[in-house]
């Protein structure tokens, strides 16, 4: 059962390293925990059109930005002032491109 743990492994590395080679859409939010403001960076496949929506935990929208870039690599600060501590849900948009991050604010 050993070797079969080993061949798993490798394909895995070797699944890692072509993904890898290939541009793919990310986005990153930090800090988090925050206080008022918090960077949201993003990586796409192409540049054009994106939307960032503020959730709360019960699902309210709080927040809608609408963006174009022209770069496929960028970020942007986002503004909590005047909301509650707690929980919140960032949904990023771009083309298909759909990523949820849970973000806290102190």
């Amino acid at each position: 059962s050993k070797s079969e743990g080993s061949g798993a492994t490798a394909q895995f590395g070797t699944m890692t390293q072509t993904l890898s080679k290939k541009q793919t859409n990310h986005i990153n939010v930090y800090p988090n925990p925050f206080s008022k403001t918090t960077n949201l960076s993003y990586t796409l496949t192409r540049p054009g059109l994106f939307t960032v929506n503020l959730f709360d935990i019960s699902g309210r929208l709080h927040r809608r930005i609408d963006k174009e870039t022209k770069s496929t690599i960028g970020s942007i600060i986002l503004d909590f002032k005047g909301l509650n501590s707690g929980i919140y849900f960032i949904l990023f948009k771009s083309g298909d491109y759909r990523a949820t991050k849970k973000v806290i604010m102190d």
